[in-house]
């Protein structure tokens, strides 16, 4: 039984500068995804900071789906944003993280985390318009369609991680 071995070197040269970032990273597809991800995340967290039914009130009255929107947000932004940096990072992080099991499984949670919160918001959102004015109501009906089309790209990361940890 024969098998192929490819290597792969990366050369980086340095003039000055003791810090070396792996820019190209930012420019293949899994860095264009996290870098997406990362946006959306941020409009979504954003989006329902801004227009929350309890700003300048206490957390405690807050409606349990929005906390539950503000905490996937926040959460799921955070890991993405330390895998982009950590991929970013160094040319070895960014090729062993894809090839780890914890990527698979953190898309997967992710993909299904903010499907849950997206579906539920806008739900929740459409079900109450009486209650909100249309400011209100537009961004959180601009917020769930983010945080959907975020699961979305979630779940896309999840197969293009599955397919890399299958490779090797």
């Amino acid at each position: 039984m024969s098998h192929t071995v490819t290597i792969t070197r990366t050369t980086t040269t340095s003039a000055g500068s003791p810090i070396i970032m792996n820019t190209g990273y930012g420019c293949g597809v899994h860095g264009i995804l996290k870098i997406l991800q990362t946006v959306f995340g941020g409009i979504c967290l954003g989006l329902m900071l801004h227009y929350t039914s309890a700003k300048g009130h206490s957390s405690f009255h807050m409606p349990g789906h929005e906390m539950y929107f503000l905490l996937t947000a926040f959460g799921c932004l955070l890991c993405t944003f330390l895998l982009l940096v950590a991929s970013c990072w160094s040319f070895t992080s960014s090729s062993l993280l894809a090839r780890t099991s914890f990527e698979i499984l953190f898309h997967l949670v992710a993909c299904a985390l903010y499907m849950a919160a997206g579906i539920t918001l806008l739900t929740k959102t459409l079900d109450n318009k009486r209650y909100f004015n249309d400011e209100h109501y537009n961004a959180r009906i601009a917020a769930a369609v983010f945080a959907i089309i975020n699961g979305c790209l979630y779940l896309v990361g999840a197969f293009m991680s599955f397919r890399i940890f299958r490779q090797g």
